[in-house]
């Protein structure tokens, strides 16, 4: 490995996020009559290297890399997905359109864990703890934690779902015609 990438034949480089990716994923790569077979597979990485001599692939050895024991868990972006699927099936494409706006501007999807709103806001989709707790006893919820990127995911599709997109200042500024660091009102309001 150099600088963050592996190294394969005649020292060409490949990424090491080629290397790892989601449960099932397969890449052949060609590298001048070398082909590097990666399988990604529930926390391992194999490598299978072949040589091609006259369009005849031979066996050149198999090496294992594991990344992880634990099973890989949702991204930000599959939760959203979830979410959204369990709310607002009927309009998924816009609503995870107007999701991942929200995740991005609140929280850049729960990277920047900081407090808006005078620091009443917080979590991925920036929640006052008043108004996380009124949404989620409306849910049928346990109040729960508004830091949680399921449940807030979950609870923020919910309230788009019941009409309450414009508590989000993204949404709100949007209605009132503002583009500044706005998210799409939902076209069925």
């Amino acid at each position: 490995m150099v600088n963050g990438h592996f190294v394969f034949d005649k020292g060409r480089l490949v990424p090491w996020f080629l290397l790892i990716g989601s449960v099932g994923l397969s890449l052949g790569v060609d590298l001048s009559r070398r082909i590097i077979q990666v399988q990604a597979s529930q926390g391992a990485v194999e490598i299978e290297a072949a040589t091609k001599d006259d369009g005849q692939d031979h066996q050149a050895g198999q090496t294992q890399i594991s990344t992880s024991t634990a099973p890989a868990s949702k991204t930000e972006s599959g939760l959203i997905e979830d979410a959204v699927n369990e709310f607002l099936p009927k309009y998924k494409s816009e609503s995870l359109m107007i999701m991942h706006c929200l995740a991005h501007r609140e929280s850049k999807h729960g990277v920047d864990d900081n407090h808006g709103d005078g620091g009443l806001a917080g979590g991925p989709f920036q929640f006052h703890q008043e108004t996380w707790n009124r949404m989620r006893k409306q849910m049928g919820e346990v109040i729960g934690d508004r830091y949680d990127f399921k449940e807030s995911s979950r609870t923020t599709a919910w309230a788009i779902a019941n009409g309450r997109a414009k508590e989000w200042g993204p949404i709100l500024r949007n209605s009132r015609g503002s583009n500044y660091a706005a998210c799409q009102t939902p076209s069925w309001y």
